[in-house]
């Protein structure tokens, strides 16, 4: 079988020779094409069938015989343009351009490439060099003067624009400037850039200066900002246009009304009016106007324009009442009850016209017409005003009877008031003095009882009320009649005293039912009558801490200790509201004091202490790690046996690196609690941090036994695993292909001892190939120079056949922030006849729980360069200990031991592989691998083999 493979491989060798003989003899005697030609048949690629790829193929090709031919440069860079590679574009018609700085097309074409990557200023350099060699193109000219309106550059496109209108047919550019202003000016004022569309806008009308629209916008925009002399202006330009256009009629009298022209804005407003009188907003308007002007203060003017706008609209409202009322400005009363009369006809059930009506008979002193009328009212309209009013006109009519001591009459008219309001104090305080004047004192005293009822403020009988009130506990209810009598009297002494008792018992009942707000609302009104009581305070600062507002009793000790000064009462809900608003040193202080005079108060130091913890543990929040230290020192000489701060000392400094000090308070604070599981792990974490691996597990295995859980069983096996120096290991790698006659297998077993700046292996493999069997031996070292490069080395050597001769490689790596690892290294790999060199790059990132990775290879014999890829991702699943890999090559992968001992025969085919595979860890002692890759080994230019590899590793450590 060996002998039928040797023979088969001479007899493929022979056929490559032959081929390569024939294929040289064929190339030597293939025709050269001219520059030209190529040229023609790659503009024929682009113009017809669109395979760009196949023109820039064909111009690389005259360049070779013809580097510099502009056109053929600017025929490659239009075809790289079409492809879509803008880059490679631009750069062969920057090169066409050098050789022939006049060529027309590359100069067009890289204008057109940087106007569509926006980048107008290196546009319109190229439109600058183009127009230098052809200034009669009138369209370039267009083109630069478009740009430059785009790029904001206003005086150079004045030039360009200058130039144009004086060499070529000016109508076209004028064109494009007006539709660009126009253009602009809608764009700003849709983006609200007013003040931009005002000065386009302007610009556009130099242009043009009689167009509608822009006059339009110009109008518009002037008004909008109080520019109406401008607006003025350009609305009388369109009022020149159309003088019977009803919007600019409109518009002017608008115009005027904002300049305070309103007999202008009526005269224009008229005129609409006149031209168009079925226009209801032109009627509004001229309406309006004239209402304006009503608004004169001479009663003459107002008559006069209430008038005119009676003309336009008989039932204006506003008109109307403005005609009454001049004409009782100059006390015309006949001429005003007509024109209220002749309102009473438009709107009969107005109250302000039944109202004026009422007054002009009450000023008249027609008092029982006045009444009549009131009465008539009264059956269609009885509303509140009207009744108040007949009210008010029969106390009159009361009144004057009074006088003339005609009782009955008078008792009448009160009665006929009383029918629609009983409860009228005025007819009721008038009844009260008939009934005095006719001696009925018994109905007077009813009638002054209900008067009580309507009118509570009555000092006699309300004081004596609010006493029942209070007697009945309902001091919100007493407080609000007393709280009136002392404002009313408040120098009377019994009101004041009567008033901040009901207080006091309001505020305490608020207490007691957690009301909070209620409470301080009558601590409030207390305070208002000046010095408030020892338990005002008191209950107002047990209110404001339920509501949880410190600061209002803060404000409450500063006045409570004024007045009462070293109350130790006082003081503490002082000291509390400190440390509730988080102003422990000042809490600390109050506390300090208390304690000083108190020193046996149980309460106090209980006080005390839990203030310097609340205040540790906020300080350590908000990373103030020196003050939080302090404060815990402070609360450690305070009371020395309670692992609180110890717990606390000792988590600071293991934040602050201070990993010595942390093990020191922890091992305090063990002395007191020795199974203090907190201490415990934070022990274990900083001897974890200063690498003393075998006193973190002995802390960690105590926290073990103390509280077996899963994590922390984990951590101590993992902490212990740490501990571990040396390691060996196992690995089998087999392959599978399609012919049975192929096989390979690789066995190996590696012996590794860590130290503490990295670790070194030494390996023995055998390997079992159809080639032949042989073994390798070599060496893998690890080194860490600091915490952001390490360093691997590896050297094998072999017997050959199986394996090559030799196999070294270095690589150097380095961390970066957020997760990214960068490599760099060499490998090498030597046989018998040919030597591989390679160099290798990789970048990893750790996301999350995910690690990627991609190298990258290029190796290199005597012969030629061969480039390879490697993807490899990983799923880490707990700690990057256990995880799912996958990985994908291409090329052939130097550091592969499937493939590295044929890597001369294969390493100038693109082979293709792809791998999935598994780690486990168990309890950091043992370590299993498995992995299944697959091959697609390209053996020759056409032919393929299918590779199948099971590689599996098993490690122990010790």
């Amino acid at each position: 079988m060996k002998k039928i493979i040797k023979w088969s491989g001479l007899i493929l060798a022979l056929v490559v020779l032959i081929s390569l003989f024939y294929y040289v003899k064929e190339k030597k005697n293939r025709p050269i094409i001219s520059s030209d030609e190529l040229l023609r048949m790659a503009l024929l690629e682009i113009r017809e069938h669109k395979n760009y790829l196949k023109a820039i193929e064909l111009t690389r090709q005259a360049l070779a015989i013809s580097p510099g031919y502009a056109d053929v440069q600017v025929t490659l860079g239009r075809a790289f343009m079409l492809a879509g590679n803008i880059d490679s574009a631009k750069a062969n018609l920057e090169k066409a351009i050098v050789i022939d700085k006049k060529n027309e097309a590359g100069l067009l074409y890289l204008v057109n490439i940087n106007i569509q990557e926006k980048d107008t200023v290196t546009a319109l350099r190229y439109l600058d060099q183009y127009l230098d060699f052809y200034p009669a193109d009138k369209d370039t000219w267009l083109k630069k003067y478009i740009l430059l309106l785009q790029h904001r550059e206003y005086t150079k496109a004045t030039i360009v624009y200058n130039f144009y209108t004086s060499r070529f047919d000016p109508d076209t550019i004028r064109s494009i400037s007006f539709d660009h202003w126009k253009l602009m000016g809608a764009a700003a004022h849709k983006k609200g850039k007013l003040a931009m569309a005002y000065e386009s806008y302007q610009k556009a009308l130099r242009v043009r200066p009689a167009d509608p629209e822009v006059l339009q916008q110009l109008v518009n925009l002037a008004i909008y900002f109080s520019n109406y002399p401008s607006a003025l202006k350009y609305n009388n330009v369109l009022l020149k246009q159309d003088t019977a256009n009803r919007i600019y009629l409109i518009t002017a009298s608008t115009i005027y009304q904002n300049l305070h022209d309103n007999e202008h804005a009526a005269w224009y407003a008229a005129k609409a009016y006149s031209l168009y009188p079925s226009d209801i907003i032109t009627q509004k308007n001229l309406v309006a106007l004239y209402l304006s002007l009503t608004k004169d203060e001479i009663p003459i003017t107002k008559i006069k324009y209430a008038t005119l706008a009676l003309q336009v609209e008989p039932a204006q409202k506003e008109a109307l009442l403005y005609l009454i009322n001049a004409h009782l400005e100059l006390h015309q009363y006949i001429a005003a009850l007509n024109a209220t009369n002749r309102s009473l006809g438009f709107y009969p059930s107005d109250q302000v016209f039944i109202d004026k009506k009422i007054g002009i008979l009450y000023d008249m002193g027609n008092y029982q017409a006045c009444a009549d009328y009131l009465e008539s009212v009264l059956r269609q309209r009885p509303t509140v005003q009207n009744i108040r009013t007949y009210d008010d006109v029969e106390g009159m009519i009361a009144s004057g009877f009074s006088k003339q001591q005609k009782w009955d009459e008078a008792l009448a008219a009160i009665r006929k008031g009383l029918l629609y309001n009983k409860n009228n104090k005025a007819l009721l305080e008038q009844l009260v003095n008939v009934y005095a004047s006719q001696n009925k004192i018994s109905d007077a005293i009813l009638t002054m009882d209900q008067l009580l009822l309507l009118d509570p403020d009555r000092d006699t009988y309300l004081f004596k009320k609010a006493g029942l009130l209070a007697a009945q506990h309902q001091f919100e209810s007493a407080t609000i009649i007393t709280g009136k009598l002392y404002r009313k009297h408040p120098d009377a002494a019994e009101y004041k005293n009567a008033y901040l008792d009901q207080l006091l018992g309001a505020e305490k009942l608020g207490i007691t039912e957690q009301d909070w707000d209620k409470a301080i609302h009558f601590y409030n009104d207390a305070a208002a009558t000046g010095i408030p009581g020892y338990f005002h305070l008191l209950y107002a600062m047990t209110a404001y801490a339920g509501k949880g507002d410190s600061v209002h009793v803060l404000a409450l000790t500063d006045t409570a200790l004024t007045y009462y000064p070293n109350d130790s009462l006082f003081l503490i809900k002082r000291s509390l509201a400190f440390g509730n608003i988080l102003l422990y040193p000042e809490a600390l202080t109050v506390s300090r004091k208390l304690l000083k005079k108190y020193p046996s108060d149980t309460t106090l130091q209980k006080m005390y202490l839990d203030q310097l913890y609340t205040a540790g543990k906020y300080y350590e929040k908000e990373n103030k790690n020196d003050s939080a230290l302090n404060t815990f020192f402070t609360a450690y000489a305070f009371a020395p046996n309670d692992t609180f701060a110890l717990m606390n000392l000792s988590g600071i400094y293991f934040v602050k690196k201070q990993y010595d000090s942390s093990i020191y308070y922890a091992n305090m604070g063990l002395q007191l609690d020795s199974n203090n599981e907190y201490l415990l792990m934070k022990k274990a974490s900083a001897y974890e941090a200063l690498k003393q691996y075998g006193y973190a597990f002995l802390s960690a295995n105590r926290l073990r036994q103390l509280h077996p859980s899963k994590n922390i069983s984990d951590y101590a096996d993992y902490l212990k695993g740490k501990t571990y120096k040396n390691q060996i290991g196992i690995s089998y790698l087999h392959s599978f292909f399609p012919s049975s006659s192929q096989y390979a297998s690789l066995t190996g077993l590696q012996y590794m001892r860590r130290f503490k700046k990295g670790s070194i292996t030494a390996k023995l493999n055998y390997g079992d190939r159809y080639a032949g069997t042989g073994i390798q031996a070599g060496f893998d070292a690890y080194y860490t120079h600091d915490s952001t490069y390490y360093s691997n080395l590896f050297i094998n050597r072999s017997t050959g056949i199986v394996f090559p001769y030799w196999q070294a490689g270095y690589s150097l790596f380095r961390n970066f922030k957020k997760g990214w690892e960068g490599e760099l290294g060499a490998r090498y790999l030597g046989f018998d006849s040919l030597n591989n060199y390679t160099a290798m790059a990789s970048i990893g990132k750790y996301i999350k729980s995910t690690w990627l990775n991609l190298r990258g290879f290029y190796t290199y014999n005597t012969k030629k360069g061969y480039p390879s890829y490697q993807l490899t991702a990983r799923q880490y699943l707990n700690d990057k200990n256990d995880y799912l890999s996958a990985i994908a090559g291409l090329g052939s992968i130097p550091d592969d031991q499937s493939l590295n001992y044929n890597f001369n025969n294969f390493s100038g085919f693109v082979s293709k592989s792809v791998g999935i595979g598994f780690q486990k860890n168990f309890r950091y002692k043992t370590t299993f691998q498995a992995f299944f890759n697959y091959t697609n080994l390209q053996v020759a230019p056409i032919k393929t083999l299918n590779q199948y590899d099971v590689y599996l590793t098993l490690f122990r450590n010790f």
